[in-house]
């Protein structure tokens, strides 16, 4: 139906060639159109719907100019089509100002873009930027974890998502993450880093056995993996130091002891 539509309307412009005004605002509007319909895609999106003002400046010379034409024509006082213009121009002017209110900043944003669509995995993905800026982070997991239930994400940003939950304390979120990266993806540099930051998540938590298991586990995957060779170092010091105070500890027992018999 949009087909046919568009031929029958390509036909009457060319039928009315001679009002060139037409023919140069429909095949703007056309022309401009194929970036913006998916034929030509511009990142995820099916169509780049945002952009919808660029094909409608074709229409708008069309229109505008026609308008003129049909007041010249019928020699309409030139009193109505100024206060048509002025009329529009106002009433536009106040819907731009009411949308411009939702840009003022991006929680308000992606908050109220929320509020006219339905599954929007990056209007979701965008607010809980958004709140972690501000150092709201359970607010922010919130809106991640939203996002991850309605788009299936690279095992990249989710392992990122696992990262920043293991910076602001959610450490069995971070270990899921992880866990379903490993279980959905064979790469093995991917599944090192996976080990990685689940071992981050169990250091961060106090469980050193563990995290030194999984470092173990990136470490046999990618012997070059900077967090489990860091990891690895930090456990590695703690332990010693662990050590060095136990040994000191007992020393001081053993010197007081021997003080004492003295």
């Amino acid at each position: 139906a949009a087909a046919i539509l568009l031929v029958l309307i390509s036909a009457l412009v060319w039928q009315w060639r001679d009002r060139r005004y037409l023919l140069v605002g429909w095949l703007w509007f056309l022309g401009t159109l194929i970036p913006m319909i998916g034929i030509i895609t511009v990142g995820e999106q099916a169509m780049a719907d945002r952009y919808a003002y660029i094909p409608f400046i074709g229409l708008w010379i069309a229109i505008v100019w026609g308008i003129a034409a049909l007041v010249s024509r019928y020699r309409v006082a030139s009193l109505w089509p100024g206060v048509a213009a002025v009329l529009t121009i106002i009433i536009l002017g106040s819907l731009t100002y009411r949308q411009l209110g939702y840009w003022r900043d991006d929680e308000t944003l992606w908050r109220y873009t929320l509020s006219v669509t339905q599954r929007n995995y990056m209007a979701h993905d965008n607010l809980a930027l958004a709140l972690a800026k501000q150092g709201r982070s359970d607010e922010a997991v919130n809106e991640f974890q939203a996002a991850e239930v309605l788009h299936r994400y690279p095992p990249s940003q989710i392992l990122a998502l696992a990262l920043y939950e293991t910076r602001v304390g959610h450490f069995r979120e971070a270990i899921d993450n992880c866990d379903s990266v490993l279980q959905s993806s064979n790469d093995r540099k991917v599944q090192a880093a996976a080990w990685s930051e689940r071992a981050q998540a169990q250091l961060e938590a106090g469980r050193d056995d563990e995290a030194a298991t999984n470092f173990q586990n990136a470490l046999r995957l990618n012997p070059d993996d900077p967090l489990a060779m860091a990891g690895t170092a930090a456990l590695t010091l703690k332990e010693e130091s662990q050590t060095a105070i136990t040994s000191r500890s007992s020393t001081q027992k053993l010197t007081s002891v021997s003080a004492a018999n003295k």
